[in-house]
């Protein structure tokens, strides 16, 4: 007699990793704001997943279930502080299949700090000599400085006018200047750069997308002063008071001075100061010169100064 004894089996076979696809945060992502831990983690045989927060002050668990999840939100991390974070995505299905994410981000919430040192708001700059400085101003030096850990982008750029609608940058860069001597900014005459009000701004931007900004305004003049006396002219002369009559005129005028000295004006060093104004006179009265010297050879010599100098 024989006897047969048939066993029959089902298995399945699976070779599949979990799929495991986190929409946020993303790796190597910087963050200022709560973040809403979301994505999805899937397999047709899962048996278990977990999501684990790692920062400087330990680990925390986010999630953990044993369903798929598809555009699912794991949780919310709020109030972290600032750092460097690990986020832990592991999961496993039955077949024993371990798949894991390690997902690199950084929370940071502290905007840059941009600083411009020099120049002053409301200077003045030409090929002159600067009235404010007294140094020579066909450079304008720019120092200052910016405080951020993450920096993506910054840019040192001037605009014309008050509120300048498009911007040249001077500096552009992803890291830090180390020196605070930022640019040596050339307004000559001969640099290209018209005769004007400009705004000059230090924008920074950092990874988590926070921005900081500071500006100041500088007048740029490299149009020297007209001064021109009409009423009189050379050898002229002058038996009582009378009005000088002229031109003493400018964009950015700091004043005029009227001054006269015994002697010709090749060899005249005896200044007496008739008027000083700070007003531009265009083919108008400079001065009224009432008290007129003793009889002789007299110079008399206008000067105009712009706020250059």
């Amino acid at each position: 007699i024989s006897v047969t004894q048939t066993e029959a089996v089902t298995v399945s076979v699976d070779t599949t990793l979990p799929a495991i696809d986190i929409k946020q945060p993303l790796n190597d992502s910087y963050i200022r704001t709560d973040i809403s831990v979301n994505g999805i983690i899937s397999d047709r045989n899962l048996l278990e997943y977990s999501v684990v927060n790692t920062g400087g002050a330990g680990a925390a668990a986010i999630d953990q279930g044993n369903q798929s999840r598809e555009n699912y939100t794991f949780g919310i991390l709020n109030e972290l502080s600032e750092g460097r974070y690990s986020l832990n995505v592991r999961a496993r299905d039955l077949g024993e299949n371990i798949i894991e994410r390690n997902i690199i981000f950084t929370i940071d919430t502290t905007p840059p700090k941009v600083i411009l040192d020099a120049p002053k708001d409301g200077e003045y700059y030409g090929s002159a000599l600067s009235a404010i400085s007294y140094q020579p101003s066909a450079n304008i030096n720019i120092t200052g400085s910016i405080i951020e850990n993450n920096l993506e982008t910054f840019s040192l750029r001037y605009g014309s006018g008050e509120n300048p609608v498009q911007w040249t940058n001077l500096l552009t860069g992803n890291t830090i200047p180390t020196n605070p001597q930022l640019l040596a900014w050339k307004v000559g005459k001969n640099d290209g750069i018209p005769d004007g009000l400009y705004t000059l701004s230090l924008y920074a931007k950092d990874k988590a997308g926070a921005e900081a900004e500071v500006k100041l305004k500088v007048t740029i003049d490299n149009t020297a002063p007209e001064a021109s006396i009409t009423s009189l002219k050379d050898n002229d002369y002058v038996r009582a008071s009378v009005d000088i009559k002229g031109t003493a005129s400018d964009a950015n005028l700091d004043k005029y001075t009227i001054e006269i000295s015994e002697g010709n004006c090749s060899s005249a060093y005896k200044w007496a100061a008739v008027k000083t104004a700070n007003n531009s006179v265009k083919d108008n009265l400079l001065a009224a010169w009432q008290t007129i010297p003793p009889d002789g050879d007299y110079c008399l010599r206008l000067t105009a100064i712009d706020k250059v100098g």
